[in-house]
């Protein structure tokens, strides 16, 4: 006894891990030692010492004596046991382990007349509330330093605390799952769950007043929901990895309150992406009017309205996904809808210029002008029909459209169907990497994984603009051949 009371003497002045594991061998090898004869006891019990102590003087027993010490200084490091530095962490096993020895060994001498034997559930049922109490003191009073902290760097660096704070307490949180909770869960298997749960309870009570008041997108908004949200599921997953066979970890998962941030971004995404379509509409609107429907350059032989329509929907398509905030498929899908309403709306447009191509083909001359419901009545003075022309003014537009400029809209609408297939592959990938984590913490973890499978619901969000723009196409294609054949060879009548 008196040599594990050196080695751990040392080990507290020194540092050195090997005497913290010497100690703690022979700190179990007192626990073992529990067949001792009533004259040993006796003798043991007869080893006393007086401490002076805030309750005044105590009188304890030799085991007490050295053990109290050891159990008070491994409470007060395992009590806030963040504060540890990352080159002392190979020490917290040898200093819980002599904690819950020297408990032990503390509890078996709580009366005069012997050593007390319990159970072993009753003493591993202590351990584990030993090692509770541990994790909450210590996970409280690092919470408490971080909010600190954030608080006086959000000044500092003029960002919202509670983004700062999110990120602070996920690194506690990966911290403690990395290097605490391993070793605590050999006395408390819960001890993952309750250290996320508690977290997630700390933090949920600094976020809702924040949550209370969000109604619409801001700069705040933008900031801190992304990172609460990745706190959240972080703690989730830490909670879901436990032994779901446990009926405790029921317990914690049903304590964590969701912050419900799904729920309050839904509204603001659909208005958020409403807004957005509108403009892209208006923009296509402009662009086709602008459009002079000259190459870009000998190489890209396509207009540049079309260049500019998918630059602005690529980067509204960046921004939605950039929101790193829980969304669900029918809010991507209401978006590429908009593009497809957009992108069909400019193939429209790009044929409204042209004509059917029944209007192209001219009025015969007047003297092969034949009616079959007309007969022939010699003694009926016919009228002479008007020959009719072709409108000049219709003949001046309809020779702005070059063969060039047919062609630069052929290959507008060209380029449109390859960068849509382009569109819908990049909008599936990014999909299924940022797929939505589950909703409730109820759900089983293996719903946060993203899902290698394809997507439902991509391959017909474009059908609209596909048929559209195959229709242009045969339109412009209907129009050439009756221009240049028809409209030549009615013009010669005109001249």
């Amino acid at each position: 006894m008196c040599y594990t009371w050196v080695l751990f003497r040392q080990f507290v002045v020194t540092g050195e891990s090997s005497l913290l594991q010497h100690a703690t061998l022979q700190m179990k090898k007192i626990a073992s030692d529990g067949e001792r004869s009533a004259q040993e006891r006796v003798y043991m019990k007869s080893l006393c010492c007086s401490v002076d102590s805030a309750d005044g003087y105590q009188e304890l027993t030799f085991l007490q004596s050295f053990l109290l010490p050891i159990k008070k200084w491994s409470d007060k490091k395992l009590r806030d046991y963040h504060l540890m530095p990352s080159e002392e962490s190979n020490n917290v096993e040898g200093i819980v382990t002599a904690a819950m020895v020297a408990r032990r060994l503390l509890a078996d001498e709580c009366d005069g007349t012997g050593v007390v034997r319990r159970s072993s559930t009753a003493k591993m049922a202590a351990d584990a509330k030993q090692i509770e109490d541990y994790i909450i003191s210590s996970i409280n009073a690092a919470y408490e330093r971080a909010l600190g902290a954030a608080n006086a760097k959000s000044v500092a660096e003029h960002e919202h605390p509670l983004r700062i704070l999110a990120e602070d307490v996920k690194i506690i949180a990966e911290r403690d799952a990395t290097i605490f909770t391993p070793i605590f869960s050999r006395w408390n298997s819960q001890s993952i769950a309750i250290s996320a749960s508690l977290l997630h309870s700390l933090y949920g009570r600094e976020l809702k007043p924040f949550l209370d008041g969000v109604s619409h997108f801001s700069e705040d908004v933008t900031s801190v929901l992304p990172a609460a949200d990745i706190l959240e599921q972080c703690l989730i997953e830490l909670v879901y990895s436990v032994d779901e066979e446990d009926e405790l970890n029921g317990c914690y998962k049903q304590g964590m309150s969701p912050y419900q941030i799904e729920a309050i971004c839904a509204p603001m995404i659909m208005r958020w992406i409403n807004n957005q379509v509108g403009k892209i509409i208006e923009w296509v609107e402009r662009a086709i009017q602008q459009e002079k429907w000259d190459p870009l350059s000998s190489q890209l032989r396509h207009g540049a309205s079309i260049v500019e329509i998918y630059r602005i929907i690529e980067e509204t398509l960046d921004q939605f996904f950039n929101f790193n905030l829980p969304m669900r498929f029918p809010q991507l899908k209401g978006l590429l809808t908009g593009f497809d309403n957009a992108l069909k709306l400019y193939s429209q447009n790009v044929v409204s210029q042209l004509v059917d191509k029944d209007i192209l083909i001219p009025p015969a001359p007047i003297l092969t002008r034949y009616k079959k419901d007309t007969a022939m009545n010699s003694f009926t003075r016919k009228k002479i029909a008007d020959t009719g022309s072709i409108d000049e003014s219709r003949c001046s537009h309809f020779n702005d459209l070059s063969t060039s400029k047919l062609c630069v809209r052929l290959n507008s609408l060209h380029y449109l169907l390859i960068q849509l297939s382009i569109l819908e592959d990049n909008s599936r990938a990014r999909w299924v990497q940022t797929r939505p984590r589950r909703s409730s913490i109820e759900e089983d973890l293996e719903s946060i994984s993203a899902s290698s499978k394809p997507v439902d619901g991509f391959s017909t969000i474009f059908d609209g603009t596909n048929e559209a723009v195959n229709g242009a196409i045969m339109k412009i294609c209907d129009f050439t051949g009756f221009f240049y054949g028809r409209w030549r060879w009615a013009s010669t009548w005109c001249g």
